[in-house]
């Protein structure tokens, strides 16, 4: 089981709204096995717990942050669809094309990339600071940021970058 820490701000609303401890762990079991309410990014989720005698519906709303969450399917509905997926590709009525398509869809592979990663990149594919923010179409100033560690791609634009990485430049074209 993890380790749990709360504030003093949430101990003292979890004593005057009557949260029990096992309810707590109960919904920090559910979020280990990826069932959440909302992902609110960097390791920040949303969860409903229920409080007793009212259930999780009349329960609290609790904002919980987290670090030992895989960035990967998260949510239990995307997990069942890959599974299925999976299934059919298994019986031969989908085929590798459509499943690829799904597991990309369904997971989120896309893994930070360091500031002399995102440096080599763009020496390895010769090509200046310029010309590398012109194709990614974003300020000279980004890609200086990113290449110092001032900033951090994210999104879109870190997905992109590893389209650069995997297929080169023609992957821009």
């Amino acid at each position: 089981m993890s380790e749990i820490f709360k504030t003093r701000t949430f101990e003292r609303w979890q004593r005057k709204s009557e949260l029990i401890n096992a309810a707590l762990c109960s919904a920090v079991l559910e979020m280990e096995q990826g069932i959440i309410d909302a992902d609110l990014g960097d390791g920040v989720f949303k969860k409903r717990i229920a409080l007793p005698g009212r259930g999780k519906r009349a329960g609290a709303r609790v904002l919980v942050a987290t670090r030992l969450m895989p960035r990967k399917a998260t949510s239990r509905i995307l997990n069942e669809m890959l599974e299925t997926s999976q299934g059919l590709h298994a019986a031969g009525l989908i085929d590798q094309r459509c499943l690829s398509e799904i597991k990309a869809l369904c997971t989120d592979s896309v893994e930070p990339l360091s500031p002399t990663a995102i440096r080599g990149l763009r020496e390895h594919l010769h090509i200046s600071q310029s010309v590398f923010a012109m194709l990614l179409n974003t300020p000279v100033s980004t890609i200086k940021k990113w290449e110092t560690g001032d900033k951090k791609p994210s999104g879109p634009s870190l997905k992109l970058l590893h389209v650069v990485k995997r297929h080169g430049l023609s992957a821009l074209s």
